[in-house]
């Protein structure tokens, strides 16, 4: 009841959440899961963070967030280029 009441006066902001999966890993085209493994980015996750991120250019981020691991991180990194 209380959100309708603040959508009605206009006080409620829409917020769109992006949710991304790192690109391929360096051992992609095999079967391992690797979990929590510390695996890299591939040349084709790297190419594949890297369209996504030119998919998004215009897109204002107000934050991205990565777990730990190499491959996210790396993936962060490729989105957050050139945005400060």
């Amino acid at each position: 009841m209380r959100l309708r009441a603040l959508a009605a006066q206009g006080l409620l902001t829409a917020t769109r959440l992006y949710l991304v999966r790192h690109g391929q890993v360096a051992d992609g085209h095999t079967d391992i899961y690797n979990g929590h493994n510390d695996v890299d980015l591939s040349p084709t996750g790297v190419s594949q963070c890297e369209a996504l991120a030119a998919h998004l250019k215009d897109v204002k981020l107000a934050g991205i967030y990565s777990s730990d691991l190499t491959r996210t991180r790396r993936g962060a990194e490729i989105f957050n280029r050139g945005a400060g």
